[in-house]
């Protein structure tokens, strides 16, 4: 009873309140809709948990979280756990960036409300799909490359972080090694890299961890020792739905050689019927679900067993040098055009009743309640704040480090380097094997705020410093 006491008297209660604070500021969406956030691929998360049936498009991973963080209770629980994790990873930012001071905790809350007020960090910490984990694992790789060891608790909790968000989705694994491969290139350049190695060790060691124990659930739960049920369909549908594919197989489907993706000849000049990468992946009108393979009416089957045929297609186009380089150059402009492609997404409603009724039953009357059940929800005013913070941010960022670079600090420059790498990696990774979309940068673009933020208070704390002095 005595340590009991003991240890409830080393808390700072004040500063644990104001921690509390920035969670719940960070879940404003949740509270104003009446419920989480449910996008089109919220189904997928909310089922595939509870059947543990691995989605033949994604990782189970975020499904296994929402249903062990839900209880198989709430919802709810899942967007707190999200606010809880990034209420974490920026304090502890803060703590590397400015640096630890009386009233800390009070600044991180004042961040996270203007992060909440102004940008689109609240609205993807409320949604149930994975897009909040992209942010996570950049955050951390820098907390992870360049921040403070000495505390293992907060360590070890930063390191599960990096290891659950490279396996939440699999964009995630390209661009992590993009980002990597490149900062290391420059400490070999620089010759830094012997003072990193440990470092890189330790993010070495998770990246093969969290990959090996995805592929070792895929196989206990009978699909196999492999990272992705399908690897080719996502990258032949980007083919096909940039008019490269379309091109090639003008010229394919003339010779008499059987081809394994004959199938697709008949769709020649046909493919603008699915304008968008999205829609000839999951519209049941699709070549991708020609033919026999919607057996025992699962859909999934016609990606497993068309996958090897679309392997062939994508590895026969990017055999042949005119069109790989015009795929190299959609790539590139799509990557730029990715660059300043980010808002939040309409929320239409939901349509997930028979799941949360079934799945989430304690959840019923929260979800039937909810604005985004009612009518959906337009976030037209927080797109537009969030354009402008950005642009603002990007001047602020840009003045400081040409005019008052004195300011800056190794963790400053650091933490700048690792956001706009990823920020242009992620980018170049969605535009080469998906599309252009807005959410795919909105996930990542409030970092760049963040930042801005950070420098603001750097310059303040400085500021008072210098005048005390």
């Amino acid at each position: 009873m005595k340590n009991f006491r003991t240890s409830l008297s080393k808390i700072n209660w004040a500063d644990l309140l104001f921690h509390l604070a920035s969670v719940l500021v960070l879940l404003t969406p949740v509270i104003s809709n009446g419920y989480p956030l449910l996008y089109t691929d919220s189904g997928t998360y909310l089922v595939s948990g509870h059947t543990l049936h691995v989605p033949v498009d994604r990782p189970i991973i975020y499904g296994l979280f929402v249903r062990h963080i839900s209880l198989s209770w709430s919802v709810f629980l899942v967007a707190i756990a999200q606010a809880v994790m990034m209420v974490f990873l920026i304090n502890r930012i803060w703590l590397e960036v400015v640096g630890s001071f009386k009233n800390s905790a009070r600044s991180g809350f004042i961040i996270c409300s203007l992060m909440a007020l102004l940008s689109g960090l609240d609205f993807y910490i409320s949604m149930i799909i994975p897009d909040i984990f992209t942010s996570a694992i950049v955050l951390s790789s820098f907390l992870l490359l360049f921040g403070s060891m000495n505390n293992k608790t907060t360590v070890f909790f930063t390191a599960l972080i990096f290891a659950f968000s490279l396996i939440a989705h699999l964009s995630h694994l390209p661009m992590i090694l993009g980002l990597f491969g490149l900062v290391g290139m420059f400490h070999l350049i620089k010759r830094h890299f012997k003072a990193y190695l440990k470092r890189y060790l330790l993010i070495f060691s998770l990246i093969v961890l969290s990959l090996f124990s995805l592929s070792l659930i895929n196989y206990s739960l009978g699909f196999g020792f492999q990272l992705s049920r399908t690897k080719n369909v996502f990258l032949a549908a980007r083919l096909i739905n940039s008019g490269i594919a379309n091109d090639y197989l003008k010229e394919a489907c003339e010779n008499t050689k059987q081809l394994p993706y004959g199938e697709l000849c008949k769709y020649v000049d046909q493919f603008d019927n699915w304008p968008n990468t999205g829609l000839f992946l999951f519209d049941t009108s699709s070549p991708l679900y020609d033919g026999d393979c919607n057996y025992k009416r699962k859909w999934d089957n016609c990606w497993t067993d068309k996958d090897e045929a679309y392997g062939s297609l994508v590895r026969d186009i990017l055999s042949d040098q005119k069109y790989f380089w015009r795929y190299a150059e959609i790539a590139i402009t799509g990557t730029f055009e990715q660059l300043f492609n980010f808002g939040h997404t309409h929320l239409d409603k939901s349509e997930l009743d028979r799941i949360i009724k079934r799945s989430f039953n304690d959840d019923w009357d929260f979800f039937y309640g909810a604005m985004q059940d009612r009518a959906g929800i337009a976030f037209n005013i927080q797109s537009l704040l969030e354009k402008w913070l950005v642009i603002i941010s990007i001047i602020v960022i840009i003045y400081i480090m040409i005019f008052n670079r004195q300011i800056l600090n190794r963790p400053s420059i650091q933490l700048i380097t690792i956001v706009f790498l990823a920020i242009l990696l992620n980018a170049f990774v969605c535009s080469a094997f998906s599309n252009v979309v807005d959410r795919y940068q909105g996930r990542l673009i409030f970092t760049i705020p963040l930042i801005s933020f950070l420098l603001i208070a750097l310059a303040s704390r400085q500021s008072v410093e210098k005048s005390q002095d």
